[in-house]
C-alpha cells in the first residue's frame, strides 16, 4: 500500500509540471509557405511571393524555389558581332538544399546562388504556425511571412510517369522536355539554353522518383486547373503531362508561373534534372528534329485543330521514335505537324502515323496504340475560323 501510495503522488507531480517549452530549433520543423506581405518591389518581382522552405532538421532546409548562378559581369561585358555567342548558355541549377540557424530574434540562412553569402533577418514574429521576418540588408526591409503547412500526400491518382516542358520565353529560359518514368527511365529533349542538348535517355532511381511524385501528390495535382496564366508577355510556359498505364491522365500549363506555388515547387526540380543526370545518346531517325521549341497539332478533315502542349508533343514524338515501321493501310482521319520543313505531310489515325517526305519517300510507324482515344483526345479538337 505504501509503495503504491508512492507512485500516485508520483505521477501527479509529473501531471503537474508545466510543458516544456519548444525551442526555435524545434518549432521551426516541418513546411512553411509565404504569404505575399513583401514590402519590397524587388523582392516582389523577383518572388512573387513563391518561397517557402522544409526545414528537416536544426541546421539544414530545403528552399523551395532553389538556387541558380548566372554570371552576371560576364554577360554585361559580351560584344553583339559576326562571332556572337551569347555567354553563359545555360542558368545553372544549385538544388534546394543549405543550411541556416535560427534563435528567437535572428534567422539566418546561407544563399548558395549567385551572391553566396549568409542572409540575415530579424525575427520580428515567432509562433507555432508563424514566422515573420525582417530582411536586415534590404534598403526598404522586406518583410517574409511564413505559414506552417500540414500538406495532406493526395494519392487518389497516382502516376507511374510525368513530363515536364518548357518553352522559350525573352531570355535564358530553358528549353527542354524531359520525361521520367517509375521505372527509372529518363527520356530527354534539349534545344536551347541547356547544358544538354539533342535526344538523350538517362536512369533514376525509384526513390528519385517516388520524392519527385510526392511533391506532385503534395500539390494536389490532379485537381488544378488545366491552364494557369497571368496577362503579362514573354515569359515562359511550363507544361506537364501526367502518364497513368501509357495513358496521359493529366496535362497542366503554367504560363508565368501562375500556378499555384506547390506546383512550382514540384515542377522546378523536374526542369532542371537534366543538370544532374549522366545522359547516352538516344537514336533517333534524322527526320526528329527541332530548332526552337517542341510543338505538334492534329486537323481533322474539316480542319478542326487538336493543339498539344509540348509535354503532350514529347510524349507523342517519344511513342513516334520507339514505334516500329510497318506497311499498314488505315484510314487517314487526321493530319499531323510538329514542325519539320522536311516532312511534307504526316496522316494518322491515332495510332499509325504515315509520313509522306519531299523527295517522295513514305514511312508508317505504329506506336503500339491509338493515342488520340487512349487519353481522350477525340472530343477535344477545336472549331478553326
Amino acid at each position: 500500500m505504501r509503495h503504491t501510495l508512492l507512485f500516485v503522488l508520483v505521477l501527479l507531480l509529473v501531471s503537474c509540471q508545466k510543458e516544456k517549452p519548444l525551442t526555435p530549433q524545434e518549432m521551426i520543423l516541418g513546411s512553411w509557405k509565404a504569404v505575399d506581405t513583401t514590402t519590397s518591389e524587388d523582392y516582389r518581382h523577383r518572388y512573387g511571393d513563391l518561397r517557402g522552405f522544409d526545414f528537416l532538421n536544426d541546421s539544414v532546409c530545403d528552399y523551395k524555389l532553389g538556387y541558380f548562378y548566372f554570371d552576371l559581369k560576364e554577360y554585361h561585358n559580351y560584344k553583339v558581332d559576326e562571332n556572337y555567342k551569347q555567354p553563359n548558355d545555360f542558368v545553372k541549377y544549385l538544388g534546394t538544399r543549405t543550411s541556416y540557424s535560427i534563435s528567437k530574434d535572428t534567422f539566418k540562412i546561407f544563399d548558395k546562388g549567385e551572391e553566396k553569402k549568409e542572409l540575415i533577418y530579424h525575427v520580428l514574429k515567432f509562433t507555432k504556425d508563424t514566422l515573420i521576418l525582417e530582411d536586415y540588408d534590404s534598403e526598404d526591409k522586406d518583410i517574409l511571412t511564413l505559414v506552417k503547412q500540414n500538406y495532406e500526400i493526395n494519392k487518389q491518382h497516382q502516376f507511374d510517369g510525368v513530363i515536364v516542358s518548357g518553352s522559350h520565353c525573352f531570355g535564358s529560359c530553358p528549353i527542354s522536355n524531359i520525361l521520367i518514368e517509375a521505372t527509372g527511365d529518363v527520356k530527354y529533349l534539349g534545344i536551347d539554353y541547356v547544358g544538354a542538348k539533342g535526344f538523350k535517355t538517362s536512369k533514376i532511381t525509384r526513390e528519385q522518383f517516388n520524392e519527385i511524385a510526392t511533391l506532385f501528390y503534395k500539390a494536389d495535382y490532379f485537381n488544378m486547373k488545366n491552364y494557369y496564366y497571368t496577362e503579362v508577355t514573354d515569359n515562359q510556359t511550363v507544361s506537364i503531362a501526367f502518364l497513368k498505364d501509357g495513358k496521359i491522365i493529366k496535362s497542366i500549363r503554367d504560363y508565368a508561373s501562375s500556378a499555384p506555388t506547390e506546383l512550382i515547387w514540384a515542377y522546378r526540380p523536374v526542369q532542371f534534372l537534366n543538370q544532374q543526370l549522366k545522359f547516352t545518346e538516344w537514336k533517333v531517325p534524322d527526320y526528329m528534329t527541332f530548332k526552337y521549341f517542341l510543338y505538334a497539332t492534329l486537323s481533322d478533315k474539316r480542319n478542326n485543330r487538336l493543339y498539344l502542349t509540348s509535354a503532350e508533343s514529347f510524349y507523342l514524338i517519344s511513342t513516334l521514335i520507339e514505334g516500329k515501321e510497318v506497311d499498314k493501310v488505315f484510314e487517314e482521319k487526321y493530319r499531323f505537324d510538329f514542325g519539320n520543313k522536311d516532312i511534307q505531310n504526316i496522316f494518322t489515325d491515332g495510332r499509325f502515323f504515315k509520313f509522306k517526305f519531299k523527295n517522295k519517300d513514305t514511312k508508317i510507324i505504329d506506336i503500339g496504340f491509338n493515342f488520340l482515344e487512349s487519353s481522350n483526345l477525340v472530343d477535344t479538337f477545336e472549331k478553326t475560323k
